[in-house]
């Protein structure tokens, strides 16, 4: 289904679960909380892995964590599923391809499209292009709300060389 909301995003396709509600929202809150996956879940998430697929990815990327965050937290809930993505798929798994320069605020629910936008800009680069040049990268979140995230990342991959963005979450907004 094409979504005219995603039209700018520089990512090529996005696949998701499910929406960020009920069952699905608490399974992300409590991923960022502890980095385990339980059982549906993970089967889940495989499913959509195996049809993510069908678009041919030879890398798996997961969206990164700000140092602060990272330390904050002590795990990165993305690199949990994209480690689980890449086990399940035999895909190459590339945890620090991808790094994110800029801390940005935790809660940016309340924020409109345009101030997401800009907290995400610029954040993230590619350390070794060579890594990511001619791939098709699969790119891992927990949630997509506006999309700003993963679309900037996916614009710092392409930027690098990497032939197509596929992103890949376990919920999306409504």
């Amino acid at each position: 289904m094409y979504c005219e909301a995603c039209a700018e995003h520089f990512y090529d396709h996005a696949i998701a679960i499910g929406i960020y509600e009920k069952a699905l929202a608490a399974s992300v809150l409590r991923l960022k909380r502890i980095p385990f996956v339980p059982g549906r879940l993970r089967g889940l998430i495989v499913e959509q892995a195996r049809q993510a697929l069908l678009t041919a990815p030879t890398i798996v990327v997961p969206v990164p964590l700000s140092p602060r965050r990272y330390q904050e937290r002590g795990f990165n809930q993305a690199s949990v599923i994209a480690k689980l993505v890449a086990r399940h798929t035999r895909t190459v798994f590339l945890e620090t391809a991808l790094t994110r320069q800029i801390h940005t605020p935790v809660h940016r629910a309340g924020m409109d499209k345009k101030a997401r936008a800009m907290t995400v800009k610029n954040a993230f680069v590619v350390e070794r292009s060579r890594s990511i040049d001619g791939q098709q990268v699969l790119l891992v979140d927990d949630v997509m709300t506006s999309g700003e995230t993963v679309s900037m990342c996916a614009k710092a991959l392409k930027k690098s060389g990497a032939a197509s963005v596929t992103v890949l979450t376990i919920a999306r907004a409504a």
